[in-house]
């Protein structure tokens, strides 16, 4: 990798060549495809292997928002550092012929898979990848390029320059190319011009415009070959300026690279000048390139006064490469010649809206709003871009835009002004924050509780952020604040609550401002006594299977009338209810399918009088019936040397039924199998590198379960042999024992050797 200055930032040996590699600008991440995998290099020239690298990979692009795109024989994968690799589509869906190379279009939702048969685009439809438009014809890997920013794939086919998008019909930009032969076909995104190379040529068209340049290149005018160096012309009158009647003599200078061009069998051949006053077009009398001369000979009868002069350089397929706006003023047959300016000068933008480092709440609106002008013409169109990825253009003033539904996270915004000549700006990046509201909910008290007064009522909120901390939670009783906490738990209390219905709130408040309120949770507070109620089956922390039937009893008793009613509540949802007609009540219910989970049961009570009373909760846990499994040994992230085995273990169990097979696996492959108690096994030849193991465990009853991955290393150092010399020798207390033991290292050195009993260190002997 090399640095800004030419100095190498790291220098890396490849056992075989790599494949492919791309480069993450916008993060500054460069990614190396090889045989052993893809490295990822950053900034600082650290290089990491990405995990579970698909292999071989014949071609990679990295798209906005931190994605690696890569092509196999196979599939085209993505990656990200949130889900890891994802086949996004199986080359079968393509056709027959395979691929070579690929490009991503995010913002539109299309992929374009591009190989010697032609083209074929994949689009995105409600989350299925289908096929769409087909381009037949050669697509060899130097004929193509494509515009992120109008979706259009180009292609140079049977001499012309063609460009497809999904949903348009072929656009032929230039069909005069059959002289100029076979050559390179590149994209300049910044610029959005299409380069082609090929021999001593260089073209360009400058989009969306179509202008077209031709230059010629020889042995020494490599800076004008380097992609996107364009010429630069000025324009001015020679000395003198007073001339003879009706000549106008010019001055005209060329740059390439910021040097002088070369003039004969250079990049000028063929170009003329040409110039326009009062409606009459003017070619030159003389134009010598060489010394950068030309005379423009002016319309007969040309009266006295001043008029505007446009005078422009023409290519020789007839595309304008430079525009002069000038002022020509003639008195008494003097001529007077004032450069106004250049034809076209590029707008100037700036976000004027949001401010820098503004805050917003997703899913957020935000308004965007520039100031934007041109000195020599007028604003065309206004594009706003997230780092590279286009979100937006507006073409009328004053060429605000509503990006809408953003999610969270932080984003840099530019803005570009295109003007009516085609030339654009890039504004300086701002940087928005969209933040994600917190959560919160009431847990207590339950909703539609009841309560005797005067009430003493406990408010318990959960709350939470997911990208920040809570500042502070507010309960509320309608629009009225009762009180708040800023750290957890969330906890206060209301006292002396006098009779009545109220309704309850929590409102959380997140680091960044953000506020969230909880669904409303109703309470009664009841004047006389309500009735009681309390569960007693299952009892609380019950755990049962998902098969199981259960049996909820309760019992509900009234002092001041009877019990008309007991409902029985999983969560919010309704159970069933058991009517009543005495004082105390005994309600059975009997239910089954309860999903697998935590459940929180309640009873609720009801009195003849109306008045109602929720029980005390109990906590029910469902387990699914079925097996389970988990690697105790090794741990996570454990390490092991290059012969040493590795042992692994389990913790299975099924309900109902029995654990018969516990198999092994690294990453898909089948290490080892043991269809017996403790169900251990140790394995022996594990290469060096990283290792994903996993462990699945059959039941008696065929069922199947696997077990989350533990990540372990192999090293390359293999580890040391040893043995205790013992010759079965007894001895009389106290004795004394010489203990003796023969150590080897095949791939270094003994550093010590540590005598034990038991657990017990009894001695080292370094060496």
């Amino acid at each position: 990798m090399i640095d800004a200055d030419g100095n190498a930032v790291t220098t890396v040996q490849f056992d075989s060549a790599p494949t492919a590699f791309t480069a993450d600008a916008s993060r500054g991440d460069l990614f190396v495809a090889s045989t052993t995998g893809i490295l990822r290099f950053d900034r600082q020239g650290q290089a990491a292997f990405l995990p579970g690298t698909p292999e071989p990979v014949t071609a990679m692009r990295a798209t906005t928002g931190g994605e690696l795109w890569a092509l196999t024989k196979d599939r085209l994968y993505r990656f990200s550092k949130e889900t890891g690799w994802n086949a996004e589509i199986e080359l079968a869906q393509a056709g027959a012929a395979l691929p070579s190379d690929f490009y991503v279009d995010r913002l539109r939702g299309i992929v374009w898979l591009v190989g010697q048969a032609g083209a074929k685009a994949i689009v995105m439809h409600q989350g299925v990848w289908t096929e769409g438009a087909t381009l037949p014809g050669s697509m060899a890997n130097s004929t193509h390029a494509f515009d992120s920013e109008s979706g259009m794939l180009w292609r140079i086919q049977g001499g012309a320059l063609v460009g497809h998008a999904v949903g348009e019909k072929l656009s032929a930009l230039d069909r005069d190319l059959d002289a100029i032969g076979s050559g390179v076909l590149r994209y300049d995104s910044e610029e959005r011009t299409l380069w082609w190379k090929t021999g001593s040529r260089l073209v360009a068209w400058h989009l969306p415009s179509g202008k077209r340049l031709d230059y010629r290149l020889d042995d020494e005018q490599h800076a004008i070959g380097a992609w996107g160096n364009q010429p630069e012309f000025e324009l001015g009158l020679l000395e003198p300026i007073e001339s003879e009647e009706g000549v106008l003599p010019f001055s005209v200078q060329v740059n390439c690279g910021q040097r002088p061009c070369a003039i004969e069998g250079g990049v000028l051949d063929g170009m003329r000048l040409f110039a326009r006053v009062s409606e009459k077009t003017l070619e030159p009398d003389l134009i010598d390139w060489a010394v950068g001369q030309a005379m423009l000979r002016l319309p007969e009868n040309l009266a006295d006064g001043t008029y505007p002069l446009e005078a422009w350089i023409e290519s020789p397929t007839l595309h304008r490469i430079a525009e002069f706006a000038l002022l020509l003023t003639k008195d008494e047959g003097r001529l007077t010649l004032v450069l106004r300016s250049k034809a076209n000068q590029a707008p100037s933008i700036s976000i004027t809206a949001p401010s820098n480092n503004a805050v917003f709440h997703a899913p957020a609106k935000i308004d965007l709003q520039v100031s934007a002008s041109d000195p020599d013409g007028t604003v065309k169109q206004v594009s706003y871009y997230r780092g590279t990825t286009l979100i937006g253009t507006s073409t009328t003033s004053p060429f605000s835009y509503s990006w809408t539904n953003v999610s969270k996270g932080t984003y840099k915004l530019t803005a570009k002004a295109t003007d009516n000549s085609g030339a654009s700006t890039k504004s300086s990046a701002i940087t928005v924050i969209v933040n994600q509201l917190p959560t919160v909910s009431l847990s207590s008290p339950a909703n539609n509780a009841s309560f005797t007064a005067p009430a003493n009522v406990t408010l318990t909120a959960s709350a939470s952020d997911g990208d920040g901390s809570i500042a502070k939670v507010e309960f509320f009783e309608g629009s009225n604040l009762l009180g708040s906490k800023t750290a957890s738990p969330f906890t206060m209390a209301w006292n002396n609550v006098a009779a009545g219905s109220y309704t309850l709130t929590a409102k959380a408040t997140d680091n960044r401002g953000g506020t969230k309120t909880s669904t409303a949770v109703a309470i009664k507070v009841n004047g006389v006594t309500p009735p009681t109620v309390n569960i007693t089956a299952p009892a609380d922390n019950t755990t049962i299977l998902s098969t199981a039937t259960l049996t909820l009893k309760a019992t509900a008793k009234s002092v001041a009338s009877t019990i008309s009613k007991v409902e029985f509540y999983d969560g919010s949802m309704l159970l069933g209810s058991v009517t009543g007609s005495s004082a105390t009540v005994y309600a059975q219910l009997t239910r089954s399918g309860f999903s697998v989970g935590d459940h929180v049961l309640t009873a609720k009570a009801f009195d003849a009088k109306g008045q109602s009373t929720i029980s005390s909760a109990i906590r029910l846990r469902v387990e699914s019936a079925g097996p389970t499994v988990r690697i105790t040994t090794p741990t996570e992230g454990a390490s092991f040397s290059r012969n040493a085995p590795v042992h692994l273990a389990v913790e299975a169990s099924s309900r109902p039924g029995s654990i018969t097979l516990v198999e092994y696996f690294d990453q898909d492959a089948l290490i080892g199998s043991v269809d017996y108690s403790p169900f251990e096994f140790n394995w022996y030849g594990a290469q060096p590198g990283d290792h994903v193991l996993t462990a699945k465990a059959t039941d008696s009853k065929g069922a199947i379960a696997t077990s989350a991955p533990v990540n372990i290393s192999v090293s390359s150092n293999i580890a040391p042999t040893i043995g205790l010399s013992y010759a079965g020798e007894t001895f009389r207390v106290p004795a004394t024992l010489t203990l003796t033991a023969y150590a080897a290292d095949e791939d270094g050195s003994i550093s010590k050797v540590e005598f034990f009993e038991g657990a017990r260190l009894l001695g080292t002997v370094s060496n």
